[in-house]
């Protein structure tokens, strides 16, 4: 039985590692479009809108260094997804951790 909880730990753990990674990702993704835009807007430009009533002059995205695909910008529910995933795999690996006896856990990595 132990085995397998330690096993189980195990998937839980890498389960929370790339749930973390995810929001970790997308956490970077905001911060560098909120950096460009507070120390150099500029240099910024967003891509792809699809709106008649915004229209990005040549001139402004000629001189951008840094463009942002607005495909790749998040929306508040994808946020909230990644964040959700997160707790939940945070959540099943501690409460997997508190399963497995003291003497187990001498061998593996805590969460």
């Amino acid at each position: 039985m132990s085995e397998d909880l330690v096993r189980k730990y195990h998937i839980a753990k890498d389960e929370m590692d790339i749930a973390l990674s995810n929001l970790e990702a997308l956490t970077e993704r905001i911060e560098s479009v909120t950096d460009t835009l507070k120390h150099n807007p500029w240099k910024f430009a967003i891509t792809n809108i699809n709106s008649t009533k915004i229209q990005i002059p040549a001139t402004v995205v000629s001189r951008a260094t840094v463009f942002l695909d607005s495909k790749d910008w998040p929306t508040a529910e994808q946020i909230a997804e990644k964040l959700v995933l997160a707790h939940r795999a945070r959540y099943k690996v501690w409460n997997l951790w508190r399963a497995i006896p003291e003497s187990e856990k001498k061998k593996l990595t805590p969460p």
